[in-house]
């Protein structure tokens, strides 16, 4: 990658007020010839390009229509990262690189047969982990401030949303969960003979977190996609010993002994998932607002525009839940 600045005919004709000069203004002719992208001053070429797409194609699909656009985005995002950590005076040492080379050399993710099967060298990745280390360093700064959630926060948000912050219904239980469909229909023959939980599912159950419990499971939440046994036991009445139910595989006696119905979640019920909602939202605003910053930044010539460039194809809206 190079740095650009204007050349002294280009400044000519803008003084002079001239109309518009090839070479000139932040049209897609103002790249020079071997470039595919500028950030800012900075010229990312086709060589820098085609790195990128040796280091992100897939060797099996060497005509992959998707290479392309997962070459662009890496060569972009790694120069919108090296321009911040460099505004920020962030860098990574030699060492730090090494030491996670190491790290992924132990996990086995930096293989010799991995590299062998991706067609790399160590050597070429390198500056992708240096990359990827710089990425963290920025990440932790651009978010620093999504990880203080103050009291108050908590407090504002729980009077605003007050009415969404429900606890839900929950359900204790006695379950025997089995093998098969016979030894829950004998399990549930035994309680109904009068033997006790205890003994039932220490004979039968597979259940290990409740088997030595006499099958008690103190409080089961109902959920918002309930499927399967879980469904059968929130429409199951209380008192009443259900099955053999299938759960999946495994056979299911249980009874409900207790219901607690849903009701407002207190301030105190909802600190933690508020804390964790808010720091997530915060979190996710500072890197938009990362991406948004460069991709007005970024722009790409002919044949190579994605989203992020400020000339290229909108994004496409994630999909609604």
């Amino acid at each position: 990658m190079k740095r650009v600045t204007p050349t002294l005919f280009c400044a000519a004709a803008l003084v002079l007020g001239g109309t518009a000069v090839a070479g000139c203004g932040d049209s897609d002719d103002a790249l020079p010839e071997d470039a595919v992208a500028k950030v800012g001053d900075t010229v990312i070429t086709k060589s820098d390009f085609e790195r990128a797409q040796r280091l992100t194609s897939d060797r099996t699909k060497p005509r992959d229509a998707a290479a392309k656009t997962r070459a662009m985005d890496a060569v972009l995002k790694a120069e919108w990262v090296r321009q911040e950590a460099e505004a920020r005076n962030l860098s990574v040492t030699d060492a730090e690189v090494q030491k996670a080379v190491a790290q992924a050399k132990k996990s086995g993710f930096l293989s010799e047969a991995n590299l062998k099967r991706a067609g790399l060298t160590l050597e070429q990745l390198l500056p992708t982990v240096r990359n990827g280390q710089l990425q963290t360093k920025v990440n932790a700064q651009l978010t620093e401030r999504s990880r203080t959630v103050s009291a108050q926060d908590v407090a504002d948000y729980y009077r605003d949303n007050k009415p969404e912050l429900i606890v839900d219904e929950r359900r204790g239980l006695r379950l025997v969960l089995t093998k098969t469909r016979a030894e829950a229909g004998a399990a549930k023959a035994a309680l109904e003979d009068g033997q006790s939980w205890e003994a039932v599912a220490k004979r039968y159950s597979e259940h290990t977190a409740s088997r030595d419990k006499g099958g008690k499971i103190p409080k089961v939440p109902e959920g918002k996609d309930q499927t399967g046994l879980q469904a059968t036991v929130f429409r199951a009445e209380k008192g009443e010993l259900t099955g053999p139910v299938n759960a999946e595989g495994s056979w299911a006696v249980f009874l409900v002994e207790k219901v607690e119905s849903s009701r407002q979640a207190t301030l105190e019920e909802s600190r933690d998932e508020i804390t964790q909602l808010l720091s997530t939202t915060r979190r996710e605003k500072a890197l938009e607002a990362f991406e948004k910053k460069y991709t007005a930044m970024t722009t790409c010539a002919p044949g190579y525009k994605v989203p992020g460039c400020k000339n290229g194809p909108k994004k496409k809206p994630a999909p609604s839940a």
